[in-house]
């Protein structure tokens, strides 16, 4: 290509089907978290904000369900329940260069 640079250039599609801007940004600071720091993001998004004003996905009836029958059947894949008060967030903190 005439003019074009020797510099490396990597494109990555993180893109997720159905997401709100909101999930794509928090999708964005965990992968800046984890390293992945990009020279330029470019984001689509904002069409399932508009379309879904209710802030409910289009998958959203699939996992409310989901969850009523976890919740109902009080077990867990193992076949116990589950303790819910043992579970934590875990995860370092990310700091931000200033």
């Amino acid at each position: 290509m005439a003019g074009s640079t020797k510099k490396q250039v990597k494109i990555y599609n993180f893109g997720r089907g159905a997401y709100f801007s909101s999930q794509e940004a928090l999708l964005y600071l965990d992968l800046v978290c984890r390293g992945y720091i990009p020279n330029m993001a470019i984001f689509l998004d904002g069409l399932n904000d508009f379309y879904f004003h209710d802030g409910v996905p289009a998958t959203g009836a699939i996992f409310r369900d989901a969850l009523r029958r976890h919740a109902r059947s009080g077990l867990d894949e193992t076949g116990s329940r589950p303790n819910w008060h043992a579970l934590r967030m875990s995860g370092t903190a990310c700091r931000f260069p200033v």
